[in-house]
């Protein structure tokens, strides 16, 4: 699947994010956008409630939500990674850091 080129920049991605941030239905374009930006094949935003082991909110960009759906309804309650994100202080970390591949 070829790549689309973009000529935006990044202050355009960062107006994209204010946008998205005000209205939820704009999420899709700006990480569509931000997955162009940064040459990515694919992108994903979405929030773990690790307390609850839940996902809250997806959006992509390149994949199929379907996968998300069958994540939230069974995955996401044995995802390894928020096991342990759970025991650990708010900071920002490489999944590397927490479980070697």
């Amino acid at each position: 699947m070829a790549r689309k080129k973009s000529k935006k920049t990044d202050h355009y991605l960062t107006e994209k994010i204010y946008e998205a941030a005000l209205d939820p239905h704009s999420w899709p374009d700006f990480i569509s956008e931000f997955a162009i930006r940064i040459k990515a094949e694919a992108g994903i935003l979405s929030f773990h409630n690790v307390e609850e082991m839940e996902l809250s909110f997806v959006k992509t960009h390149g994949r199929d939500d379907t996968l998300f759906d069958k994540y939230r309804k069974y995955f996401v309650k044995i995802n390894p990674y928020l096991k342990i994100v759970k025991e650990i202080p708010s900071t920002i970390f490489s999944s590397t850091e927490l479980i070697d591949e």
